[in-house]
């Protein structure tokens, strides 16, 4: 489909739980984009699987660390 075809799909619809319109259909990037290199001129991208460990222990990390931000 189009961006087009399905965004008349979804304007059909209606939040089941307010009963609002959904927003509009948007491109979007699930890589995670990064600078590589010793000066950081090349752009690369990281699949998303492979970024999961600092969201994961993220928790992890405030509790047995300096029990505050900023911590690196």
């Amino acid at each position: 489909m189009t961006k087009e075809q399905l965004q008349k799909e979804i304007d059909k619809l209606k939040c089941p739980d307010c009963k609002g319109k959904f927003g509009k259909v948007e491109d979007f990037n699930l890589m995670f984009k990064t600078q590589i290199g010793p000066t950081g001129e090349f752009t690369s991208y990281l699949r998303p699987e492979t970024a999961q460990v600092i969201f994961a222990n993220f928790k992890a990390v405030l509790d047995t660390a300096r029990m505050k931000l900023p911590f690196g």
